[in-house]
């Protein structure tokens, strides 16, 4: 709206999420805030309540920076809704489920984008927006799931670009849900689940193993020693049974449908587990039902991502595997809360990385989850679009500004 973005507005925005009661996913990477203090018009100075070594990892992507005298104006739940930023372009037109049209923005400070107008049209179905990268309907799109690749790539209209995501595929196993609880249960999938092979054939090898839960863009946290756990069935077996479970046992998996390889996945799974005595009966919901659900931790076991992890993985460890921290998880484990508390006010590197890789270690032994891939990201394009080296970002990112069209 041609508003300068000021320390202002990032101190009002950080502490308008901290007043809300309804903005719980941004207010969980927040409320190690003390105070916030603008310095000068480009400078805000953040005091946490306490050292925090991995705070940057929290507050990399949110929350959204808000234009104050907008918000105030109208209202900080109304203000979400609007399309009021600042970048390259320009906001002309949104209708939703439809598209948002940008155009390039003459004002601005940096760069000019290429591209004079770009119109984003969200198509969440693989297939229709494979379709419509073929005939012609749209010049770009993303999220190209692994097996749709080979078929792209023999087409000469067409041009891909893929790099390592550094987004972090697991599936979850609810501890609050029986039969979970148990972690005789949870090894026991652990060693069940053959995920080299799923990955080989579901995913045609288009994927990163990963060996644990991060990768190695994740430096602070990965360990380059670790293991995974084997594919173990006998081991597996023996395990249930131990748990109590010798004939057996039954469980609910939760399919998400914004992701068009979990299903195939999860279908091989179930044949894999149903080997060692573990019968899982998968349900596929739509998103919105599966995400509810999710925040309510009600679902047993599922796939799913987090993204935008950078070198630091202290805000997807905080989420998924420290007591009490969100919605999303319940998973309790008092030993692995003691070492992220402590590396969390660890200020010396070498140190805080010991403590991280400590804390792989014991989630990997007491499986809350079994970590599955890193994925390939995928961008097709056709060849008229000029993307640049070095895009997508392993953050998932395609910046607009920086393509072209011949």
């Amino acid at each position: 709206n041609g508003d300068p973005l000021t320390a202002e507005a990032v101190k009002y925005s950080f502490e308008a999420v901290l007043k809300e009661k309804t903005a719980f996913r941004q207010k969980a990477n927040v409320v190690m805030i003390e105070r916030m203090v603008v310095r000068d018009r480009r400078t805000v100075a953040i005091h946490s309540k306490k050292p925090l070594a991995g705070f940057l990892s929290y507050i990399q992507s949110r929350p959204p920076i808000m234009s104050k005298a907008f918000a105030e104006k109208v209202g900080f739940d109304e203000a979400h809704k609007k399309m009021i930023g600042t970048g390259p372009y320009r906001f002309v037109e949104y209708a939703r489920d439809e598209h948002l049209i940008m155009e390039r923005n003459p004002d601005y400070w940096g760069p000019k984008a290429r591209i004079e107008r770009v119109i984003y049209r969200p198509i969440p179905d693989t297939t229709a927006r494979i379709t419509a990268l073929r005939a012609g309907q749209v010049d770009a799109i993303a999220q190209i799931p692994p097996f749709e690749l080979g078929k792209l790539e023999a087409s000469a209209d067409l041009r891909l670009h893929g790099t390592r995501a550094a987004r972090i595929h697991i599936l979850f196993m609810n501890p609050i849900v029986p039969p979970l609880q148990n972690r005789l249960v949870r090894q026991a999938i652990h060693y069940g689940f053959d995920v080299d092979t799923i990955l080989k054939t579901v995913l045609e090898g288009r994927a990163h193993r990963l060996t644990q839960l991060a990768g190695p863009t994740q430096v602070m946290t990965y360990d380059p020693d670790l293991k995974p756990l084997p594919y173990d069935p006998e081991r597996a077996k023996r395990l249930l049974a131990q748990a109590g479970y010798g004939g057996g046992v039954d469980i609910d998996f939760y399919d998400y449908a914004s992701y068009g390889e979990y299903k195939p996945m999860a279908l091989a799974m179930t044949e894999q587990l149903r080997k060692i005595g573990v019968r899982v009966n998968v349900k596929t919901v739509e998103a919105g039902v599966f995400r509810r659900m999710w925040f309510a931790s009600e679902m047993p076991m599922y796939f799913i991502s987090y993204g935008n992890v950078a070198e630091d993985a202290s805000a997807f460890l905080n989420t998924y595997f420290r007591s009490g921290q969100d919605r999303r998880s319940k998973y309790k484990n008092p030993a692995v809360d003691a070492v992220f508390d402590q590396q969390e006010v660890e200020l010396d590197p070498k140190k805080r990385q010991a403590l991280n890789r400590q804390m792989v270690r014991m989630l990997q032994e007491d499986s809350p989850a079994v970590p599955l891939h890193n994925p390939q990201y995928t961008v097709g394009a056709r060849k008229h679009v000029i993307i640049p080296p070095g895009m997508p970002t392993a953050g998932e990112y395609v910046w607009f500004w920086k393509m072209d069209i011949a």
